[in-house]
């Protein structure tokens, strides 16, 4: 089964898996889902890999299982940007700004999303003066050829005319 990136607007092929966000992305969105700040702590592995993360029930269940508590976690504080679980909530998280889980989620799958499209756009901007400073380049060094080439053709001629008086007219020199 071919998997197809679910964070760029083109069709890229997936190669990597973000088991935090759970969403397939390609090299490029990997370098920035790395690099975010709300996302450079994720776990992010080859697709391949995948298979063998997802029937290892012991990697699964921690990672949703408060380590305080053993208990699921079920909201998301806003304030600390940490998943919490019900005691946490009562215990120590009171008062804070707290979603489900579900809502904490897509909260930060579109903030990730509008950041990579943000950077995918600086990128893009960057690529295309690249591209056009490079044509540039390219101009100037087929102009600069194009010089030359005459350049040469005509002292090429020069020689030759000069040979050619010589040989018919040695006593020229």
């Amino acid at each position: 089964m071919i998997r197809q990136c679910q964070l760029c607007e083109d069709i890229h092929l997936a190669t990597f898996h973000c088991l935090d966000c759970d969403e397939d992305m390609c090299e490029i969105m990997k370098i920035g889902h790395s690099k975010a700040k709300v996302s450079k702590h994720h776990t992010i592995i080859p697709i391949p890999e995948l298979k063998s993360v997802v029937t290892s029930p012991s990697k699964e269940s921690s990672c949703n299982v408060c380590p305080i508590h053993n208990d699921s976690y079920r909201y998301y504080d806003e304030i600390c940007q940490t998943r919490i679980c019900r005691d946490c909530f009562a215990l120590t998280h009171y008062g804070h700004r707290c979603v489900s889980i579900e809502e904490g989620f897509l909260e930060k799958k579109k903030l990730c999303e509008e950041m990579y499209k943000t950077d995918i756009i600086r990128h893009k901007d960057e690529f295309e003066e690249l591209i056009r400073e490079v044509e540039r380049k390219k101009e100037e060094l087929d102009r600069k050829y194009s010089d030359m080439k005459d350049h040469i053709q005509q002292d090429f001629k020069k020689v030759k005319q000069k040979s050619t008086i010589h040989f018919l007219f040695p006593s020229l020199d």
